[in-house]
Protein backbone atom coordinates (compact mmCIF):
# COMPACT_ATOMS: atom_id res chain seq x y z
CA UNK A 1 0.00 0.00 0.00
CA UNK A 2 1.20 3.50 -0.87
CA UNK A 3 0.48 5.74 2.12
CA UNK A 4 -0.37 9.37 1.39
CA UNK A 5 -1.05 10.77 4.88
CA UNK A 6 0.70 10.20 8.22
CA UNK A 7 -1.24 11.15 11.36
CA UNK A 8 0.68 11.71 14.58
CA UNK A 9 -0.44 12.01 18.17
CA UNK A 10 1.70 14.40 20.23
CA UNK A 11 2.17 13.47 23.90
CA UNK A 12 3.79 10.07 24.33
CA UNK A 13 4.13 9.64 20.56
CA UNK A 14 5.82 12.36 18.52
CA UNK A 15 6.99 14.29 21.58
CA UNK A 16 9.71 12.93 23.82
CA UNK A 17 9.40 12.84 27.61
CA UNK A 18 11.04 16.28 27.50
CA UNK A 19 8.09 17.52 25.38
CA UNK A 20 10.17 18.17 22.27
CA UNK A 21 10.21 16.71 18.75
CA UNK A 22 13.53 14.92 18.26
CA UNK A 23 15.83 15.86 15.40
CA UNK A 24 15.48 12.32 14.02
CA UNK A 25 11.68 12.62 13.87
CA UNK A 26 11.86 16.09 12.31
CA UNK A 27 14.32 14.98 9.63
CA UNK A 28 12.19 12.01 8.58
CA UNK A 29 8.90 13.93 8.55
CA UNK A 30 10.35 16.79 6.51
CA UNK A 31 11.90 14.36 4.03
CA UNK A 32 8.52 12.66 3.57
CA UNK A 33 6.77 15.99 3.06
CA UNK A 34 9.35 16.84 0.40
CA UNK A 35 8.24 13.66 -1.38
CA UNK A 36 4.60 14.81 -1.37
CA UNK A 37 3.40 12.76 1.60
CA UNK A 38 1.07 14.73 3.87
CA UNK A 39 1.69 14.99 7.62
CA UNK A 40 -0.98 15.81 10.20
CA UNK A 41 -0.72 16.39 13.94
CA UNK A 42 -3.73 14.70 15.60
CA UNK A 43 -4.00 15.64 19.25
CA UNK A 44 -6.31 15.99 22.19
CA UNK A 45 -4.64 19.34 22.76
CA UNK A 46 -6.39 22.51 21.65
CA UNK A 47 -6.40 23.55 18.01
CA UNK A 48 -3.92 26.38 18.54
CA UNK A 49 -1.54 24.05 20.41
CA UNK A 50 -1.78 21.37 17.70
CA UNK A 51 -1.18 24.08 15.08
CA UNK A 52 1.88 25.31 16.99
CA UNK A 53 3.48 21.85 16.84
CA UNK A 54 2.43 21.31 13.23
CA UNK A 55 4.21 24.52 12.29
CA UNK A 56 7.34 23.20 14.03
CA UNK A 57 7.51 20.49 11.37
CA UNK A 58 6.76 22.80 8.44
CA UNK A 59 4.22 25.20 6.99
CA UNK A 60 2.87 22.32 4.88
CA UNK A 61 1.67 20.29 7.87
CA UNK A 62 -2.02 19.86 8.75
CA UNK A 63 -3.44 19.68 12.27
CA UNK A 64 -6.40 18.15 14.10
CA UNK A 65 -7.02 19.40 17.64
CA UNK A 66 -9.37 18.85 20.57
CA UNK A 67 -9.76 15.14 19.73
CA UNK A 68 -11.09 15.82 16.25
CA UNK A 69 -13.21 18.90 16.93
CA UNK A 70 -11.07 21.20 14.76
CA UNK A 71 -9.19 20.45 11.52
CA UNK A 72 -6.89 23.02 9.95
CA UNK A 73 -4.30 23.78 7.29
CA UNK A 74 -1.15 25.57 8.49
CA UNK A 75 -0.16 26.76 5.00
CA UNK A 76 -3.41 28.56 4.19
CA UNK A 77 -4.76 29.26 7.67
CA UNK A 78 -7.99 27.56 6.59
CA UNK A 79 -10.20 25.86 9.17
CA UNK A 80 -11.27 22.79 7.21
CA UNK A 81 -13.85 21.64 9.76
CA UNK A 82 -14.88 22.36 13.34
CA UNK A 83 -17.54 21.09 15.72
CA UNK A 84 -18.51 22.83 18.93
CA UNK A 85 -20.25 21.35 21.94
CA UNK A 86 -23.95 22.19 21.81
CA UNK A 87 -25.34 24.71 24.30
CA UNK A 88 -27.57 22.01 25.78
CA UNK A 89 -24.65 19.68 26.40
CA UNK A 90 -22.56 22.52 27.82
CA UNK A 91 -25.27 23.28 30.37
CA UNK A 92 -25.33 19.59 31.37
CA UNK A 93 -21.54 19.46 31.71
CA UNK A 94 -21.31 22.64 33.79
CA UNK A 95 -24.21 21.59 36.03
CA UNK A 96 -22.58 18.21 36.56
CA UNK A 97 -19.27 19.90 37.39
CA UNK A 98 -20.95 22.01 40.04
CA UNK A 99 -22.77 19.01 41.56
CA UNK A 100 -19.55 17.00 41.80
CA UNK A 101 -17.39 19.98 42.80
CA UNK A 102 -14.97 19.71 39.92
CA UNK A 103 -13.78 22.72 37.97
CA UNK A 104 -14.09 22.62 34.18
CA UNK A 105 -11.34 23.88 31.88
CA UNK A 106 -12.89 25.11 28.65
CA UNK A 107 -11.26 25.17 25.21
CA UNK A 108 -12.37 27.30 22.28
CA UNK A 109 -10.42 27.35 19.02
CA UNK A 110 -8.63 30.49 20.23
CA UNK A 111 -8.06 30.16 23.97
CA UNK A 112 -8.19 28.12 27.16
CA UNK A 113 -10.58 29.34 29.86
CA UNK A 114 -9.51 28.36 33.37
CA UNK A 115 -11.83 28.16 36.38
CA UNK A 116 -9.90 28.44 39.63
CA UNK A 117 -6.45 29.87 40.42
CA UNK A 118 -4.88 26.45 41.06
CA UNK A 119 -5.76 25.28 37.53
CA UNK A 120 -4.58 28.60 36.09
CA UNK A 121 -1.14 28.36 37.64
CA UNK A 122 -0.92 24.65 36.77
CA UNK A 123 -1.49 25.52 33.11
CA UNK A 124 1.15 28.25 33.25
CA UNK A 125 3.57 25.65 34.60
CA UNK A 126 2.64 23.05 31.98
CA UNK A 127 3.02 25.54 29.15
CA UNK A 128 6.55 26.38 30.29
CA UNK A 129 7.37 22.71 30.81
CA UNK A 130 6.08 21.81 27.34
CA UNK A 131 8.15 24.65 25.85
CA UNK A 132 5.14 26.26 24.18
CA UNK A 133 4.15 29.91 24.25
CA UNK A 134 0.48 29.53 25.06
CA UNK A 135 0.21 31.83 28.08
CA UNK A 136 -1.38 34.56 25.96
CA UNK A 137 -4.24 32.19 25.19
CA UNK A 138 -5.21 31.65 28.84
CA UNK A 139 -8.23 33.39 30.36
CA UNK A 140 -9.04 33.15 34.07
CA UNK A 141 -12.67 33.00 35.27
CA UNK A 142 -12.84 33.21 39.09
CA UNK A 143 -16.24 31.66 39.90
CA UNK A 144 -18.67 28.96 38.77
CA UNK A 145 -21.37 31.59 38.22
CA UNK A 146 -19.14 33.59 35.88
CA UNK A 147 -18.05 30.44 34.07
CA UNK A 148 -21.70 29.47 33.54
CA UNK A 149 -22.49 32.97 32.26
CA UNK A 150 -19.49 32.92 29.93
CA UNK A 151 -20.48 29.55 28.47
CA UNK A 152 -24.02 30.77 27.88
CA UNK A 153 -22.77 33.75 25.87
CA UNK A 154 -19.55 32.41 24.31
CA UNK A 155 -19.71 33.31 20.61
CA UNK A 156 -16.52 31.66 19.38
CA UNK A 157 -17.73 28.16 20.22
CA UNK A 158 -16.49 25.71 22.83
CA UNK A 159 -14.91 22.58 21.41
CA UNK A 160 -13.73 20.70 24.48
CA UNK A 161 -14.12 20.66 28.27
CA UNK A 162 -11.43 19.10 30.45
CA UNK A 163 -11.59 17.89 34.06
CA UNK A 164 -8.53 17.13 36.20
CA UNK A 165 -9.46 14.85 39.12
CA UNK A 166 -6.58 13.79 41.35
CA UNK A 167 -8.56 11.38 43.56
CA UNK A 168 -8.52 8.02 41.74
CA UNK A 169 -11.73 6.71 43.34
CA UNK A 170 -13.59 9.90 42.42
CA UNK A 171 -12.08 9.85 38.93
CA UNK A 172 -13.27 6.27 38.33
CA UNK A 173 -16.76 7.15 39.54
CA UNK A 174 -17.00 10.28 37.42
CA UNK A 175 -15.83 8.39 34.34
CA UNK A 176 -18.71 5.92 34.77
CA UNK A 177 -21.25 8.68 35.34
CA UNK A 178 -20.15 10.80 32.39
CA UNK A 179 -20.09 7.87 29.96
CA UNK A 180 -23.49 6.67 31.20
CA UNK A 181 -25.10 9.94 30.06
CA UNK A 182 -24.31 9.10 26.41
CA UNK A 183 -24.81 12.71 25.31
CA UNK A 184 -21.17 13.47 24.51
CA UNK A 185 -17.79 11.85 23.94
CA UNK A 186 -15.63 11.23 27.02
CA UNK A 187 -11.95 10.32 26.68
CA UNK A 188 -9.84 9.50 29.71
CA UNK A 189 -6.39 10.52 28.50
CA UNK A 190 -4.58 9.80 31.77
CA UNK A 191 -5.41 8.61 35.29
CA UNK A 192 -6.51 12.13 36.26
CA UNK A 193 -7.59 13.78 32.99
CA UNK A 194 -10.97 13.61 31.23
CA UNK A 195 -11.73 15.32 27.92
CA UNK A 196 -15.33 15.91 26.85
CA UNK A 197 -16.36 16.77 23.28
CA UNK A 198 -19.58 16.72 21.26
CA UNK A 199 -21.06 13.28 20.54
CA UNK A 200 -19.23 11.58 17.68
CA UNK A 201 -16.11 13.74 17.99
CA UNK A 202 -12.90 11.73 18.26
CA UNK A 203 -9.62 11.56 16.41
CA UNK A 204 -10.93 9.17 13.77
CA UNK A 205 -13.70 11.61 12.86
CA UNK A 206 -11.17 14.42 12.54
CA UNK A 207 -9.11 12.24 10.19
CA UNK A 208 -12.24 11.35 8.21
CA UNK A 209 -12.96 15.02 7.59
CA UNK A 210 -9.35 15.74 6.64
CA UNK A 211 -9.11 12.90 4.11
CA UNK A 212 -12.42 13.93 2.54
CA UNK A 213 -10.87 17.37 2.04
CA UNK A 214 -7.67 15.88 0.60
CA UNK A 215 -9.45 13.18 -1.44
CA UNK A 216 -7.49 10.39 0.25
CA UNK A 217 -8.83 6.94 1.18
CA UNK A 218 -8.56 5.82 4.80
CA UNK A 219 -6.60 2.77 3.61
CA UNK A 220 -3.91 5.23 2.45
CA UNK A 221 -3.47 6.67 5.95
CA UNK A 222 -0.95 5.73 8.66
CA UNK A 223 -1.39 6.77 12.28
CA UNK A 224 0.82 6.67 15.38
CA UNK A 225 -0.53 6.80 18.95
CA UNK A 226 -0.03 5.70 22.53
CA UNK A 227 -3.10 6.56 24.58
CA UNK A 228 -6.77 5.74 25.12
CA UNK A 229 -7.93 8.61 22.91
CA UNK A 230 -5.87 7.10 20.05
CA UNK A 231 -7.85 3.84 20.03
CA UNK A 232 -10.47 4.97 17.48
CA UNK A 233 -7.80 6.53 15.26
CA UNK A 234 -5.60 3.42 15.15
CA UNK A 235 -8.67 1.26 14.46
CA UNK A 236 -9.85 3.52 11.63
CA UNK A 237 -6.79 4.03 9.44
CA UNK A 238 -5.16 1.63 6.99
CA UNK A 239 -2.06 1.13 9.14
CA UNK A 240 -2.08 1.86 12.86
CA UNK A 241 1.16 1.97 14.84
CA UNK A 242 1.27 1.83 18.65
CA UNK A 243 4.25 3.23 20.50
CA UNK A 244 6.34 0.93 22.66
CA UNK A 245 5.20 2.94 25.70
CA UNK A 246 1.49 2.45 24.91
CA UNK A 247 -0.76 0.35 27.20
CA UNK A 248 -1.69 -3.17 26.10
CA UNK A 249 -5.21 -2.20 24.95
CA UNK A 250 -3.72 0.24 22.42
CA UNK A 251 -1.04 -2.20 21.31
CA UNK A 252 -3.71 -4.85 20.74
CA UNK A 253 -5.61 -2.75 18.18
CA UNK A 254 -2.49 -1.65 16.26
CA UNK A 255 -1.06 -3.26 13.13
CA UNK A 256 2.48 -2.69 14.37
CA UNK A 257 4.28 -1.80 17.61
CA UNK A 258 7.29 0.48 17.26
CA UNK A 259 9.89 1.79 19.71
CA UNK A 260 9.01 4.25 22.48
CA UNK A 261 8.65 8.01 22.06
CA UNK A 262 12.10 8.43 23.65
CA UNK A 263 13.64 5.99 21.14
CA UNK A 264 12.46 7.80 17.97
CA UNK A 265 9.73 5.21 17.46
CA UNK A 266 7.98 7.36 14.83
CA UNK A 267 11.11 7.90 12.74
CA UNK A 268 12.20 4.28 13.00
CA UNK A 269 8.91 2.87 11.71
CA UNK A 270 8.61 5.46 8.94
CA UNK A 271 12.11 4.62 7.71
CA UNK A 272 11.06 0.98 7.64
CA UNK A 273 7.88 1.69 5.65
CA UNK A 274 9.41 4.29 3.31
CA UNK A 275 12.77 2.57 2.88
CA UNK A 276 13.35 3.97 -0.62
CA UNK A 277 13.59 7.60 0.57
CA UNK A 278 16.91 9.21 1.51
CA UNK A 279 16.90 10.80 4.97
CA UNK A 280 19.37 13.38 6.25
CA UNK A 281 20.48 13.00 9.87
Amino acid sequence: MSYKLICLDLDGTLLTSQHTISEANLAVLRALEDQGIRIAIVSGRSGYDAKHHARTISNKTFYIGSNGAIVGNVATGEIIAETNISKGNLRKIVSYARETRIKPIVFTKNETIIHGPRDYFMHLYLNRKHKTKMNAYLRFVPSHRKMKCLIAHEDTGIQKVVFFITNKYKADQIEKELKAQDDFEVARTSLICFEVTEKGMNKSDGIRRLIEHLNIKKEEVMAFGDSENDYAMLSYVGYGVAMGNAPNRIKAVADKITDTNDQDGVANELKNIFSDISYSS
